[in-house]
């Protein structure tokens, strides 16, 4: 009776011991993902602001330049009209 009681205990010692080995092994994958997917997201957001860095002033240039044309056009467009206007 009093082996039993022992065998009893050393099994339930090593019950609770393997639940709390495995609950730990769940947290740590659970933590080492989530690192992971910050990482990536942290990584993303910082290639996603360099190439902004990188594009936008190009693109800021393009616009101007495609105003300044538009400016030109404008005022070609309205001589002409004003040359017809006089005829």
């Amino acid at each position: 009776m009093q082996d039993d009681i022992i065998r009893l205990r050393w099994w339930a010692i090593w019950i609770l011991s393997s639940l709390a080995f495995w609950c730990g092994c769940i947290a740590l994958a659970g933590y080492v993902g989530h690192s992971i997917a910050v990482s990536n997201c942290e990584s993303a957001v910082q290639e996603c602001t360099e190439e902004i860095e990188k594009t936008c002033p190009e693109l800021f240039e393009y616009a101007g330049a495609l105003e300044d044309e538009n400016a030109k056009l404008n005022k070609r467009a309205r001589e002409l009209k004003e040359k017809l206007d006089d005829q």
